[in-house]
């Protein structure tokens, strides 16, 4: 779902109003709902809401829902010992869509090299990455069980739960089925005041902040070092701030319904190690592949593990896009966490120096990422290592390149950007996640904020490309 879209919110309210005017009318003649109304009701909610994002992806979705649905049901059917075979076999036709829409070019042009076979580009469905992997891992958990059978409506809403299908976080059985095998509506003043301090939170991240860095982000700018290292850094901070926004405002969303959804960010950018980062930034992600990938390989319990790692982050940078340069940022990440495994009973860097290590090679990894031309992100990197390009003269042109008014706004949008991340240290130095914003004073410095200096360009969230 599109948060910022505005059509989103008229199509939830007019939704909402539909449900809650059916359980009046009920009351008023004096009958009983239904016992799964309220379930019902969100599952057609979440689907019409869906249906709105595009016909693409809601065909793609319903598909694949009913073939995991299946699976499930034959899962239950199945010997405890001869369901890892099935998965074996279930998962890659699971997969099959997500590799075709997703990877289907890249694996034609650039791996193999057939380009003069290629289709052209095709739209990818929304959320295809999140809620596959959604589907992957409630099967893998059923399959653990003696027999798991869920209700149809209890599975669809447990993966289509309309605040985190299209850009999650992935959720576990273990932590939503049981919310959404007990839904109700019946939101208390509690769960929407908490709730909207979340939603608050989020749309000022991603409107107040993403967006207004990002006019500034030049991908083309590479006259020297400085233009470079200073995109790169722009993008660091966008990509944080908008994915974070989105994942915030899902989780105001779910809260604002008596769901508890995963916190997915964890104030990342003040890790003090990289292993540490992976642990606060999109966390649904790294602890599925942690659990399904990592730990099924073997983990770390044998002398495989780096092999092992290398695998969990090579895909995890293609799970993020089809390119080589996500391929580079995986295995940046991975030589990361090898050296900081390698290195961590010989050197103990004190506090502030092994977060500020921590956060120079995130953000220096963050420029494949950003750059998915191979060929120019290729001469970037032939640019960073000559050190001719890090000058004085060269850092006094690229300042001279912006106009005062440009230099003043942008100036502006990453001190506020800034100031946002320490209001976040000082809260997760007490382990309460973005307490800051939780006050109402805060709420309403927050909501006006973004409603007189948040951008009107209404860019979509980063992720909904993954």
């Amino acid at each position: 779902m599109n948060f910022i879209d505005f059509e989103f919110w008229p199509t939830l309210l007019f939704g909402l109003l539909a449900i809650f005017s059916i359980r009046w009318a009920y009351t008023r003649i004096g009958r009983p709902l239904p016992g799964d109304f309220d379930k019902y009701a969100l599952g057609v909610l979440s689907l019409v809401l869906l249906a709105g994002v595009n016909l693409l992806t809601f065909a793609i979705f319903l598909s694949l829902s009913v073939l995991a649905y299946v699976g499930m049901l034959a899962l239950a059917n199945i010997p405890v010992e001869k369901r890892r075979l099935f998965l074996g076999f279930y998962i890659p036709i699971l997969l099959l869509p997500l590799i075709y829409y997703k990877y289907r070019t890249f694996l034609l042009e650039q791996v193999i090299g057939w380009e003069e076979l290629t289709l052209g580009a095709i739209a990818i469905p929304a959320g295809i990455s999140f809620y596959t992997f959604q589907m992957i891992a409630v099967m893998v958990d059923g399959s653990r069980l003696k027999s798991y059978k869920p209700k149809a409506i209890d599975f669809l809403n447990f993966i289509s739960f309309f605040p985190q299908v299209v850009a999650g976080p992935i959720e576990r059985k273990s932590d939503l089925m049981g919310q959404v095998e007990n839904f109700r509506f019946r939101p208390g003043w509690q769960a929407l005041d908490n709730g909207a301090s979340w939603l608050a939170l989020g749309f000022f991240y991603k409107v107040c902040l993403a967006d207004n860095l990002s006019p500034f982000i030049d991908r083309d700018a590479m006259q020297s070092a400085w233009p470079i290292l200073w995109n790169t850094f722009l993008f660091g901070l966008k990509i944080y701030f908008d994915f974070c926004g989105y994942s915030l405002i899902a989780l105001g969303l779910g809260k604002c319904l008596g769901v508890d959804l995963t916190l997915n960010f964890r104030s990342p950018y003040f890790s003090g190690n990289i292993r540490d980062f992976w642990r606060r930034w999109h966390v649904s992600l790294s602890f599925w592949f942690r659990d399904y990938v990592y730990i099924p390989l073997g983990g770390s319990k044998n002398s495989r593990w780096a092999i092992n790692l290398m695998v969990v982050f090579v895909l995890s940078g293609l799970w993020h896009g089809a390119g080589w340069g996500f391929i580079l940022w995986g295995a940046l990440h991975e030589m990361y966490c090898v050296v900081s495994h390698a290195l961590k009973d010989r050197i103990q860097l004190p506090g502030p120096l092994g977060w500020l290590l921590t956060i120079s090679v995130v953000f220096l990894a963050w420029l494949p990422f950003f750059e998915t031309r191979w060929g120019v992100l290729c001469d970037k990197l032939r640019i960073l290592i000559q050190m001719e390009e890090y000058s004085a003269e060269k850092f006094v042109q690229f300042a001279g390149s912006f106009g005062v008014a440009q230099l003043s706004t942008m100036a502006v949008g990453v001190a506020f950007c800034l100031a946002a991340l320490g209001f976040e240290a000082w809260s997760a130095r007490k382990r309460d996640y973005y307490g800051f914003a939780r006050s109402r004073i805060a709420i309403a410095i927050l909501v006006f904020a973004t409603i007189f200096f948040g951008s009107s360009q209404g860019n979509s969230f980063i992720y909904f490309s993954f």
